[in-house]
């Protein structure tokens, strides 16, 4: 996602660099493609400096679309790049959770039952919910959910035997 929306960005603002090197001029010679090439940067990234901008008529009504579209191209290359650390320092701090040596505390809040002990199944649910790899709201509505199809009460649901052909 984060190559492709950067190459989606660069080939917008090349494209729009070639139109405006070729439509723009700075007094009677066209503008260079390198100042058009810093122009359509500069404006993609909301810093405008000002000192390029489109004159001609062809210049100015591509610019505003161009400007509205690749203000939001930029953002979401940003939001692509940010959330390539946000997801490393979560797979991290992930890591070390998984890693560490589990205190008293964190035994008496994973034993949901409060019968003085984990089983695996507290420990799986508690570390997901820790990791937030899923939240409890989805553990309680399957557990509710469970429950209901549960009619007799066991702990497991037992499946049906197939009727004889």
């Amino acid at each position: 996602s984060l190559i492709l929306s950067l190459m989606y960005w660069l080939l917008m603002v090349t494209a729009s660099a070639f139109f405006f090197s070729n439509v723009e001029t700075t007094g009677s010679s066209p503008i260079s493609f390198g100042d058009a090439m810093y122009m359509a940067v500069m404006t993609s990234t909301t810093i405008g400096f000002g000192d390029f901008s489109p004159h001609s008529t062809a210049g100015r009504v591509v610019a505003v679309v161009w400007i509205l579209v690749t203000t939001f191209v930029t953002a979401n290359v940003l939001g692509n790049i940010s959330a390539v650390f946000i997801e490393d320092r979560a797979l991290r701090l992930e890591e070390r959770m998984l890693r560490a040596k589990l205190s008293r505390r964190d035994l008496k809040e994973l034993d949901t039952d409060a019968d003085g002990a984990v089983d695996e199944m507290e420990y799986l649910v508690g570390m997901l919910v820790r990791t937030r790899r899923v939240e409890q709201e989805l553990i309680d509505d399957i557990r509710a959910q469970f429950r209901n199809k549960n009619t007799d009460g066991a702990k497991s649901i037992s499946i049906p035997r197939a009727r004889p052909k």
